[in-house]
């Protein structure tokens, strides 16, 4: 099988090969599952840990052991379809291993494909079928490179992990090794010849093993192929499609039923028919108090039974008796909140002839006769409505629901009016009638921001008056709004000059403050050398001691926003004149002596 043929013969065979098995990549993890289960098992928590092209489902394998199903592959699952007409499958998935596989393979593992689920039998014995084909066939048999998978379970009454890949009545594990010409030869099957439905050089029977399992109990599976000794020549595992089952299958009931006449007669009768689960079956009526399989002499109505099998199957059924013209009333309406109207939709049915009546009952009082009505409810709470269909012949039928009408939420909501720059706070008191709730609130600022939060804060970066809103939903999807204007005041600008000059002359402070709307109402100067605060606008200082001082100006808007600016001002020492002079005679020059100081503490 691992000659290399001409392109011709290859061509030719591969093409025939392809009409026998189909494979598809890429099957998702739980798809792959479902196509495993077949009666009397439930599976939940599916994972999956293999490359795409290693896990797949293949069909039309009429001439392998299992026609159809699931592969789980150390490859890539499309060279399968090869026929043995390439010259081996030893693509490699590229995944790596966990080694679980290492002890049954005796060496370590490559290529790991891993598929893992809870399941649930209704039976006491869990059974799955399979094969397994692999190109290390035959010329590796016996050696390290010994490609292993399992079917690991475990759960109650499993005394640690039970492999379910044996062969059949032993405990040994299905490998290249115990498997084939030479060993448990009835089960191998050499593919030595170019056209034998898949790639792999030689591949099991489909074999079957069972495990004893507690009805109705939760078990974990694993199911894994890896290569062993390196990640050359391939190897899949097979899985039949529904073959991972109970044996005995789900119970299963056929109901045979004949109806009434119209009008008041009792001629009903309805047959059980009961197979597969585990026998013995108890069979109960509600309202009759029969454990039979048959009852008879029926008059219209609905017939509840209960039955349930010796495992943990159940079935449980309305059957219904109506007249030959068979009128089932009905209707479906919209959710409901308080103050819109409620829409009813008929959807009675009828086998032959026609409706000609609707008479409704809306349990608030309102009646109606249309076959499509609406109705107002003026309070939130529940109501019996009720509607009775009549045909052409005079048969009727009756159908009573319970309809809830929920509860508007009542959005009520403050603002504070806040300065620029500074937090508004949205005070919250939406309220709901019991037992309904507040599920959302969804806040529009207005300035294109938003909040989800029930009490939410927000801080506005310019002046001007929002529109915010608040809408309200409760937990039914009721839903109700409120939308208030909310002022950000602009901020004022404080700006002033101030002179550099010398002690004992007044400085000048000359205010330039200004405010985009209404007017600065307050100012209030702090000259920096510990005088008190000076409120006028414009004011002048004297300033004893020659320094640098930190003088600083708040402003104030008539809508109570502040702003503060700080200027140095430099306050200059005085000079201090003084001089000396030498008497002499008459018109000699008099010589004078400058003594003028000036002492400052000024930076």
């Amino acid at each position: 099988m691992k000659l290399i043929l001409s392109f011709l013969i290859l061509s030719f065979l591969h093409i025939n090969v392809k009409s026998q098995i189909t494979t598809t990549q890429g099957v998702p993890c739980i798809q792959a599952v479902d196509q495993l289960l077949g009666v009397g098992v439930n599976v939940s928590n599916v994972t999956c840990n293999c490359n795409v092209n290693a896990l797949g489902s293949f069909q039309n394998a009429n001439n392998l052991p299992i026609a159809s199903g699931v592969i789980l592959s150390t490859g890539n699952i499309n060279q399968i379809t090869n026929g043995g007409c390439v010259g081996g499958s030893s693509i490699g998935n590229g995944n790596g291993s966990t080694g679980t596989l290492n002890a049954i393979a005796g060496n370590s593992t490559f290529d790991q494909c891993t598929i893992e689920f809870d399941i649930v039998p209704t039976c006491n014995s869990l059974q799955i079928s399979f094969f397994y084909g692999s190109e290390e066939y035959p010329e590796f048999v016996n050696s390290g490179y010994n490609d292993a998978f399992a079917f690991f379970i475990t759960g109650p009454g499993i005394v640690g992990s039970q492999n379910l890949a044996v062969v059949p009545g032993t405990t040994t594990p299905v490998t290249i090794n115990t498997i084939n010409s030479g060993s448990n030869s009835g089960s191998y099957n050499s593919n030595g010849s170019c056209g034998n439905g898949i790639e792999f050089d030689g591949y099991t029977n489909q074999l079957t093993t069972f495990a004893n399992v507690q009805q109705c109990q939760s078990y974990h599976m694993t199911i894994t192929i890896a290569d062993a000794g390196d990640a050359s020549w391939d190897s899949g595992v097979f899985l039949l499609q529904n073959g991972l089952s109970c044996p005995n299958g789900a119970m299963s009931v056929g109901i045979n039923k004949i109806d009434n006449f119209c009008g008041n007669e009792c001629n009903g009768s309805i047959d059980l028919n009961i197979s597969g689960g585990a026998s013995p079956y108890f069979v109960s009526w509600e309202h009759t108090n029969s454990n039979a399989t048959s009852l008879a002499n029926l008059c219209d109505g609905d017939y509840i039974v209960d039955i349930i099998d010796n495992t943990c199957n159940q079935f449980k059924d309305t059957i219904t008796i109506n007249s030959t013209q068979n009128i089932t009333a009905g209707f479906t309406n919209d959710t409901i909140c308080l103050n819109n109207s409620t829409s009813y939709i008929d959807t009675s049915l009828l086998n032959n002839g026609a409706i000609t009546n609707w008479e409704w009952s809306f349990g608030d009082g309102n009646n109606s006769t249309a076959q499509n009505p609406l109705n107002l409810y003026s309070t939130d709470g529940s109501y019996n409505t009720q509607l009775i269909v009549t045909t052409n012949l005079g048969c009727k039928d009756t159908i009573d629901k319970t309809i809830l009408v929920y509860p508007n939420p009542t959005t009520v909501y403050s603002v504070n009016d806040v300065c620029v720059d500074f937090t508004s706070t949205f005070t919250n008191s939406s309220t709901i009638n019991s037992p309904d709730n507040i599920s959302t609130y969804d806040w529009s600022f207005g300035d294109g921001n938003s909040s989800t939060l029930e009490t939410p804060t927000h801080d506005y970066t310019s002046d001007g008056i929002y529109i915010v809103k608040l809408v309200t939903t409760s937990n039914n999807g009721c839903k109700d709004s409120l939308s208030l204007n909310t002022i950000v005041f602009p901020k004022p600008t404080a700006n002033y000059t101030v002179d550099d000059d010398c002690v004992n002359i007044a400085a000048q402070f000359t205010d330039n403050s200004n405010v985009s709307s209404g007017s600065i109402s307050t100012w209030e100067w702090d000259f920096g050398d510990a005088t008190p605060i000076d409120n006028s606008q414009t004011p002048t200082h004297l300033y004893v001691n020659d320094n640098t001082y930190n003088t600083s100006l708040i402003v104030t808007s008539n809508n109570g926003c502040k702003d503060t600016l700080e200027v140095p001002t430099v306050r200059h020492a005085m000079p201090l004149v003084n001089f000396t002079s030498t008497p002499d005679c008459l018109y000699d020059p008099i010589p004078f002596t400058n003594l003028t100081t000036i002492t400052s503490t000024s930076t």
